[in-house]
């Protein structure tokens, strides 16, 4: 009987170049890549700073849908000047009293932290449609969140009482 340590060399080969041919996921390869590269300090600051502007930016083009300048300016009680500026990811000197401003026009929240940089790639991660315009104000979603109800577990009970929601 053979034990672990008997394994065929060739056998072992094949198997160690099979999970060689694997790829990594997506997000595996981006943060690898990013990884080496926030070895650099100076690479690390500007990247964090380019995304922050380039999210924002990207984020407030979503949230006007529509929209133009001027009219959504006016729903968020700024000149189109200003849209424009908060649009543009070279930019990147808004204010947070700005993004409060935005934000409490919308009925969103601002979500600001001081992380290290692992949290930081974990947290840019999520480039989704929800996390770039994100829903207003839901009692509901609320009121679910403090039972301990998830979205995706009300979704579900939703599915099963009323059927799919048509949209």
């Amino acid at each position: 009987m053979r034990g672990a340590d008997d394994i065929e060399p060739s056998r072992e080969k094949r198997e160690s170049s099979e999970m060689d041919d694997e790829q990594p996921p997506a997000r595996s390869r981006r943060i690898a890549k990013l990884a080496e590269k926030f070895r650099s300090k100076r690479y690390r600051h500007a990247y964090v700073g380019a995304s922050n502007r380039r999210f924002i930016a990207r984020q407030i083009r979503a949230l006007r849908g529509d929209m133009s300048q001027e009219d959504f300016g006016r729903l968020i009680g700024k000149p189109q000047s200003v849209v424009s500026r908060l649009e543009d990811p070279s930019y990147g000197k808004f204010t947070q009293q700005t993004l409060h401003e935005v934000a409490a026009a919308l009925d969103r929240a601002v979500l600001t932290r001081i992380v290290d940089f692992a949290t930081f790639l974990r947290f840019t991660e999520d480039a989704s449609d929800k996390a770039v315009c994100p829903a207003k104000y839901d009692e509901g979603s609320l009121d679910r969140l403090a039972r301990g109800i998830s979205d995706e577990q009300w979704e579900a009970l939703c599915r099963l009482t009323i059927g799919p929601r048509k949209v």
